[in-house]
């Protein structure tokens, strides 16, 4: 994908799986809401990608995945996050996201990103679900 695709607000009606592809441009689904759940597992992506006040009844998957920033600030799922394995060359905020389920992290092997401080705006203390 090489030109950026806007799909603020919009509704997803289907399972959204964007995986093992390259996304060059801006991808934004911010407050976009669907009744599923969406995977961008081994998905890199060269430009930001705003999650923020997404709303899932399902979970979320970004295992692999690569990004340049992740907004998913006052996002909102019905089931786990699984970020294990996410690499970010700048931020991942999660700033007053809630998680029904538990939120999986952990580095890429050999990363040179640190997750612990790329990370801004969630405390595990804070969230209902649990982090793995």
């Amino acid at each position: 994908m090489d030109e950026p695709l806007d799909l603020t607000n919009a509704g997803v009606p289907v399972e959204l799986r964007l995986e093992n592809s390259l996304i060059a441009a801006p991808l934004i689904l911010a407050g976009a809401h669907s009744p599923s759940r969406m995977s961008f597992d081994g998905s890199h992506f060269a430009a930001a990608l705003d999650l923020a006040r997404l709303e899932l009844s399902g979970g979320l998957t970004m295992r692999r995945a690569v990004v340049a920033d992740l907004a998913l600030g006052g996002a909102r799922t019905g089931d786990d996050v699984d970020l294990t394995d996410l690499a970010a060359a700048g931020t991942v905020a999660l700033g007053a996201a809630r998680i029904a389920g538990a939120l999986m992290i952990s580095p890429p092997p050999r990363s040179t990103t640190r997750m612990s401080a790329a990370i801004s705006g969630w405390s595990a203390a804070a969230s209902p679900g649990r982090c793995r």
